[in-house]
C-alpha cells in the first residue's frame, strides 16, 4: 500500500512524511531480511536434520543387515560346532567300544587261560594224591612184609 504525502509550496513532498515513511520501510525492510536469516537458518536446520534422518535411517537398515548376517553366521557355526562336537562324540564312542571289546576279549582270553590253567593243576593234584596213594600203599605194604619178614626171621632165630 503506497502512502500519500501532503504536497508543499514548491511541488515536492512534506520531507517529514517521506524520511518516516523511509524509517518505516527502513525497519520493516530490517524485520524482513531478520526474518528471511532466521527461516534460511530453521531451513537449514530441517535440511540437516533431513540429512541426519537419512544417515540415521541408512545406519539402521546397514545395522539390521549385519545383524541378519551375524544371526545367520551364528547358526551356522552353531550347526558347525553341534555337527562337530556330535562326530568327535561318535568318533570318542566309537574308539570307548573298541577299547572296552579289546579289553573284554583280553579278560576273556585271559580266564579261559587261567580256567585252563586250574584244570591243569587241578589234574596234576589228582595225578599227585594218586601217586601219594600208591607210594603209600605201596610203603603200608612194604611195611607189612618187612614185620612179615621180621616175624618169620625172629621165629627161625627162637628154633
Amino acid at each position: 500500500m503506497m502512502p500519500k504525502f501532503d504536497a508543499v509550496k514548491k511541488g515536492g513532498y512534506n520531507q517529514k512524511q517521506v524520511d518516516d515513511y523511509i524509517d518505516r520501510l527502513r525497519d520493516e525492510y530490517s524485520k524482513a531480511v531478520n526474518m528471511n536469516n532466521k527461516l534460511k537458518d530453521r531451513v537449514n536446520e530441517l535440511e540437516t536434520l533431513e540429512r541426519e534422518k537419512h544417515s540415521i535411517a541408512t545406519a539402521m537398515i546397514t545395522t539390521q543387515a549385519l545383524i541378519e548376517t551375524i544371526e545367520q553366521d551364528a547358526k551356522i557355526r552353531a550347526k558347525t560346532i553341534v555337527r562337530e562336537a556330535a562326530e568327535q562324540a561318535k568318533a570318542l564312542t566309537e574308539k570307548t567300544q573298541a577299547q572296552a571289546n579289546k579289553t573284554l576279549t583280553f579278560a576273556n582270553k585271559r580266564a579261559e587261560q587261567i580256567t585252563k590253567n586250574a584244570a591243569q593243576v587241578q589234574l596234576q593234584i589228582r595225578r599227585d594224591i594218586e601217586n601219594i596213594s600208591q607210594a603209600l600203599t605201596s610203603l603200608l605194604k612194604g611195611e607189612e612184609e618187612v614185620d612179615n619178614y621180621d616175624e618169620t626171621t625172629n621165629a627161625s632165630n627162637i628154633s
